[in-house]
């Protein structure tokens, strides 16, 4: 068994220990769009959702702008997630964030959140 092999079934391991922490998250494509060569012209389809294991590391909240606005940081497993660039905003907890910035080692992917609140 090679290392990359080892530490992606050690990841494996990790998320199946920590279960109770896992969630489900939703990732949402939120204005695809499709080009028609026939017709030359673009066009948007209905928006992708996948849903992967994960999870939340940390929820903070502050003000800016006397608008309050909710951050997270997730952690997700790489092989779940085919490419984070198609995908522009995450359902959690029954509330939708935006994808801020990722960082992909690999093996797992961190991802911060923002939501605005009122």
């Amino acid at each position: 068994m090679s290392y990359r092999g080892l530490v992606q079934s050690n990841v494996r391991k990790a998320l199946a220990l920590i279960k109770d922490l896992a969630e489900d998250i939703a990732l949402i494509q939120s204005n695809p769009t499709e080009y028609d060569f026939n017709s030359l012209e673009a066009g948007t389809t209905n928006p992708q959702k996948s849903v992967v294991g994960g999870v939340v590391l940390s929820s903070s909240r502050r003000l800016k702008s006397a608008r309050r606005v909710l951050t997270l940081k997730l952690l997700l497993v790489s092989e779940d997630v085919s490419d984070l660039t198609d995908y522009d905003q995450v359902n959690v907890r029954g509330s939708v964030y935006s994808i801020s910035d990722y960082s992909d080692n690999g093996y797992t992917i961190e991802v911060d959140c923002v939501r605005e609140g009122s």
